[in-house]
């Protein structure tokens, strides 16, 4: 995949995933049952869980020599 393919593929994957989260966030703020607090715990929540995750994800498989994967816990030297 040459350089362009690969910053497309990923500005378009990371676009979704940003347009994602504003959509979540705006589900939070608009819901009335919850406190200001748990809107912020819900939303680091997210950011740590879900979104996190995937942004890595993203990054390794587009830039895989800039965000190496992580080795598995079987393979870590003790």
């Amino acid at each position: 995949m040459d350089e362009f393919s690969r910053r497309l593929g990923f500005d378009t994957a990371a676009g979704h995933l940003l347009r994602k989260v504003r959509w979540r966030f705006q589900e939070i703020n608009s819901d009335t049952g919850l406190t200001p607090e748990d809107k912020k715990q819900l939303k680091a929540y997210y950011l740590e869980h879900l979104v996190t995750p995937r942004a890595r994800k993203l990054l390794q498989k587009y830039f895989p020599e800039d965000f190496p994967a992580e080795k598995s816990a079987a393979t870590h030297p003790k």
